[in-house]
């Protein structure tokens, strides 16, 4: 686990530049992967439709290792129930539309979905905030339309939701930082995040044996000289 804030670095200038947090959540992400990935093993890249987030991981894995792109199912049902809301009043109907819709999604008919929305849209001549509204939902699926093949994911094992991601970002994030009264320095809530990532994962020991042998370097420089010293007796 890993949490990370934008933050500000000295360059050894003098001068300040500033690292952005998903950059360096995304390099880290990256040496796990070198480090842990197992010869054939699929790597799978689960995000939602954050347009720099997907560009930052482009960037920041390695080309080879051909991960297979899933876009967030819960993003993409919020998605559906935007036009639901658009097309359909009563609640039932909606319920219907989405269940409908999410499982010609499901089914990878992706394409289908998006003429049907447009067909519908123009056959009952929306106009204005509605059919703005249609058209982003349309756009954000032609966007993502790669990454939500969720039929071939699905007969592969694969996830499709973040649920996992997002109750690790709960637990690791706002069950210790957002408690009641609390409140943060940026550099204090940092400092925080990185204790807590090792206490959840499996480096608490390893953190405190190597933080308290930098300490020691520091305080006790030359203590390796005395070492094997045996004291003179009478």
């Amino acid at each position: 686990m890993r949490a990370c804030f934008t933050h500000q670095v000295d360059d050894g200038d003098g001068s300040q530049v500033e690292v952005n947090g998903q950059v360096e959540a995304f390099t880290w992400a990256a040496g796990r992967v070198e480090s842990r990935l197992r010869p054939g093993q699929t790597l799978i890249r689960l995000l939602d439709g954050q347009v720099s987030l997907r560009e930052i991981s482009e960037v920041c894995l390695p080309d080879e290792l051909h991960a297979v792109d899933i876009l967030d199912i819960i993003h993409v049902a919020g998605y559906v129930q935007r036009a639901a809301k658009v097309f359909y009043s009563p609640a039932e109907q909606r319920e219907a539309f989405s269940r409908q819709t999410l499982g010609k999604l499901l089914a990878g008919e992706v394409e289908s979905v998006i003429h049907s929305l447009r067909v519908r849209a123009g056959l009952k001549k929306l106009k204005g905030k509605s059919a703005k509204e249609i058209a982003t939902v349309c756009g954000y699926f032609e966007r993502n339309k790669d990454r939500m093949r969720y039929d071939e994911y699905l007969s592969h094992g694969y996830p499709i939701g973040t649920g996992v991601i997002e109750g690790a970002c709960r637990h690791l994030v706002k069950d210790r930082m957002e408690r009641t009264g609390m409140r943060w320095r940026l550099s204090s809530a940092a400092a925080m995040l990185n204790v807590r990532a090792m206490f959840q994962s499996s480096h608490w020991e390893t953190f405190h044996q190597t933080r308290i042998e930098k300490e020691q370097s520091q305080l006790h420089p030359h203590r390796a000289l005395i070492n094997n010293y045996q004291p003179l007796t009478a």
